[in-house]
């Protein structure tokens, strides 16, 4: 597949990601709107949906294992850690 087709598959897994959360939070009562779908089979649905985003991100050649991607991730770590801690 050319550079485009991964980019919208990219995109597409990361929308089915988003809604395999959403269904996830439902299946464990967190709230109002419940669903038939168990939190085990929902939490096995999040990890196949997490798999399928890093695949399409692999075979993008995404430099995850670059200085500057590490350097990214961990400044948006310790900003997410700062907040969960009150600090920001």
């Amino acid at each position: 597949m050319d550079r485009r087709t991964w980019l919208e598959a990219l995109a597409e897994e990361s929308a089915e990601l988003s809604q395999a959360a959403i269904k996830l939070i439902r299946a464990e009562g967190r709230n109002m709107n419940p669903t038939s779908v168990s939190a085990t089979a929902a939490y096995q649905n999040l990890l196949e949906e997490i798999a399928d985003v890093i695949i399409c991100c692999c075979f993008l050649d995404l430099p995850f294992g670059s200085k500057h991607f590490q350097s990214l991730a961990m400044k948006k770590y310790r900003r997410v850690e700062e907040r969960m801690n009150g600090q920001g």
